[in-house]
Order: C-alpha cells, then sequence, then structure tokens
C-alpha cells in the first residue's frame, strides 16, 4: 500500500521510459557506492579521491606547525569565516589543551605545542563550524567524530604513498 502511494506521487511516464530509468525506490545505498534495482551502479572514486587528499592536506599542514592556512582551507571549503587562534585559555577553562569561544569566534589553545595537534585543532573547527553555520553548539561526540574523519583520512592516504613509492622504485630497478 505504501508502494502505491509512493508510485502514484511520481509523475506517470511513458512505458518505455519507465523502463529506461530507474525509480527512486528502487536505489539503495550500499556503503560508498550507489546500486540500483537492475544491477547499474556507479562509484563516486574521483570525488572520494579528492576529499580524501584535501582532508590529508590538511592534516599534514596542520602537524607542520601551519595551522593558520590550514583554518583558512577549511573555512573556504564550508564557506565561514576563519576563526581566530589565540595562545592562552580562558579562566575557566584553564585545564583543557583548547576550546572555543563564540562570541569571540576564537579558539583558544593552552600552549603552542597544541597548535600542531589536529585532533584538537579539527575538534574546535568543528564547534566553530557548528557555532556559525547551525547558531548552536555542536555536540562532543560529532567533534570527535570530525576529527577523527580527517585523521582517518590521513592515515589512508599516508599509507599510500610509501607502497606507491616501492613499486616506482622496483619498475626502475627492472628497466
Amino acid at each position: 500500500m505504501l508502494l502505491k502511494s509512493i508510485s502514484s506521487s511520481v509523475p506517470r511516464k511513458r512505458k518505455n521510459e519507465r523502463r529506461k530509468g530507474l525509480h527512486l525506490r528502487q536505489l539503495s545505498t550500499v556503503g560508498k557506492k550507489k546500486v540500483g534495482a537492475r544491477g547499474q551502479g556507479y562509484a563516486l572514486s574521483n570525488t572520494l579521491t579528492a576529499d580524501l587528499l584535501f582532508k590529508a592536506k590538511v592534516v599534514n599542514l596542520i602537524l607542520s606547525k601551519d595551522t593558520e592556512e590550514a583554518l583558512q582551507l577549511l573555512s573556504q571549503r564550508y564557506e565561514v569565516a576563519k576563526p581566530n587562534l589565540k595562545v592562552g585559555m580562558p579562566k575557566r577553562y584553564s585545564k583543557k589543551p583548547a576550546c572555543y569561544v563564540a562570541k569571540k569566534r576564537t579558539i583558544h589553545v593552552s600552549d603552542r605545542e597544541v597548535l600542531s595537534n589536529p585532533r584538537v585543532v579539527l575538534h574546535e573547527f568543528y564547534h566553530h563550524l557548528r557555532n556559525f553555520k547551525d547558531a548552536q553548539r555542536g555536540i562532543e561526540k560529532y567533534a570527535q567524530r570530525f576529527a577523527e574523519n580527517y585523521l582517518q583520512a590521513y592515515r589512508i592516504i599516508v599509507a599510500r604513498i610509501p607502497a606507491q613509492r616501492i613499486e616506482r622504485k622496483n619498475k626502475k630497478q627492472n628497466v
């Protein structure tokens, strides 16, 4: 009965057009690949690779102590204003490694060493992103997931690079 109501709300097509196209109810998402009911599918590999490279680049910039540029890239990507960075914590947050103050749009870090910690910087950028976009504070577990997602992309890219270099060296030696 539910399928009848869904199919009745879809604009009618001619019989031959209906056979060629996939309807919304026939699509199912499996992992990162969309698969149609008739076995037709496509992978989003190009965008995923670009996304992985972007995330790995951001983490690499933070690790190389170029946090300002990493925050600039993130701000451009998510179309938000770049947050300010300040070394030194507000009074009530003195025991934490970093915090985000929404009124000043500033990420406060306890010392300069924290600026090269991608997990902390990305966690606090998530709070900036949520505050700027949604006008509400982000939940801590989602901030952790956001940071972990970037770190996982960095690990994937770093794991691929040495393997590619070894393959290139072997090809050069065989030639």
